[in-house]
């Protein structure tokens, strides 16, 4: 019975993702721009499963996402990449209790994130474009990576601490 329970947790939180990106509430956001709730999800996840999971769970997510996005750059290098070096930190480092830890590695994979959503975009439009393009993306990838690591201390730590929990539940029965 806690197998299922912990497949229906991990089901329910990779297919609220998509709702999350589309609904955010006004008020978590920043000028606008609201949290990366990808890296929300996949950091804690990635974390706890380790790489082969973590870049597993990266393509379902980047799946998902580019499925809401028709056409433009792609969230799949991105979220893989994360996801294989947040799953080897896991699973060889010793593990990761502090909030500053969590915020800091959800400000980096944003920072990631969106650096590689900016070039994709640079590369498709051509590097002729006009230069305004440049500030206001370096804009709001900072702005996008810091609400993204005031959150993560709370959200990411909360689902850790979760999946921590349903492996320790499941390991006993």
């Amino acid at each position: 019975m806690n197998r299922i329970l912990g497949k229906t947790f991990i089901f329910f939180y990779i297919f609220a993702i998509p709702f999350l990106t589309l609904s955010s509430p006004g008020w978590l956001s920043l000028n606008g721009i609201r949290p990366s709730w990808s890296i929300l999800w996949l950091l804690p996840f990635s974390l706890e499963s380790g790489p082969i999971w973590g870049a597993a769970s990266g393509v379902a997510l980047g799946l998902i996402l580019d499925g809401l996005t028709l056409g433009g750059p792609t969230h799949l290098p991105a979220l893989i990449i994360l996801g294989l070096w947040w799953g080897r930190l896991g699973y060889k480092s010793p593990s990761i209790n502090l909030s500053l830890n969590i915020g800091l590695l959800a400000w980096i994979g944003t920072f990631l994130l969106g650096l590689t959503i900016w070039l994709q975009l640079h590369l498709m439009n051509s590097f002729s474009e006009v230069s305004w393009f440049n500030a206001w993306a370096i804009s709001t990838l900072f702005t996008k990576a810091f609400i993204t690591a005031l959150f993560a201390p709370i959200l990411s730590s909360w689902l850790l601490l979760a999946y921590r929990l349903k492996r320790r539940n499941t390991f006993k029965s």
